[in-house]
């Protein structure tokens, strides 16, 4: 799966610079009721001294992560992906259809990146061959730190949403102290190395 993922994100990126002829998608090529709603947002509260207000891009992050949630704790499907991450031929022997398990979280994963680049692309209002380059670093950095085992069987979306939370406060801090940006990529490529050591040794005492 790791090199199928790999081979195909070379693919797709390859096909995004195909059709966008290597230049950057704006005005009006991106819906503007999209743009809007990426940028906009829901009152919740509106006085002369204070306006508070949540985002749209907040609420569907919201939504998203109860659904998983929801999958994961909460459904058939869920549990069997955690025992197929757990032991695999157990799972096999449990009667688990491991391979439809498996393509069936493969697919949610390919539906919540496109969410993300939508979201993303529409927020900004442009959209670039480049845009999201090294984010599956980040992605897999944020779990390991939220405490999902990269062999499988262990994780919870609390977590990884704290390992998201510790990842964007890392690059945003790097941004505003003005990082050059060759030290940026060593300091993400020693974060995700990190993360995939505590994940050794976290396994190696289970």
């Amino acid at each position: 799966p790791f090199v199928v993922t790999l081979g195909s994100l070379t693919i797709f990126s390859g096909l995004a610079f195909l059709i966008a002829g290597g230049k950057t998608l704006f005005g009006g090529e991106i819906p503007p009721h999209f743009t809007a709603f990426a940028r906009g947002g829901i009152p919740l509260f509106n006085s002369e001294a204070l306006t508070l207000t949540l985002p749209n891009l907040t609420l569907v992050a919201v939504i998203a992560l109860f659904l998983v949630w929801f999958l994961l704790q909460k459904t058939v499907f869920g549990r069997h992906l955690y025992a197929i991450g757990g032991n695999e031929e157990a799972a096999v022997l449990a009667g688990i259809q491991v391979d439809r398990v498996l393509i069936g979280a493969f697919a949610l994963m390919g539906v919540a990146v496109a969410l993300t680049g939508f979201m993303t692309t529409a927020y900004a209002g442009a959209s670039t061959t480049t845009v999201g380059d090294l984010m599956e670093l980040d992605a897999i950095a944020a779990c390991v730190i939220g405490g999902t085992a990269l062999r499988g069987g262990r994780g919870t979306v609390t977590g990884v949403i704290f390992g998201a939370l510790i990842m964007a406060a890392l690059l945003n801090g790097m941004t505003l102290l003005a990082v050059a940006p060759e030290v940026k990529f060593i300091a993400r490529g020693a974060v995700l190395a990190l993360a995939v050591w505590m994940d050794v040794r976290l396994g190696a005492k289970d």
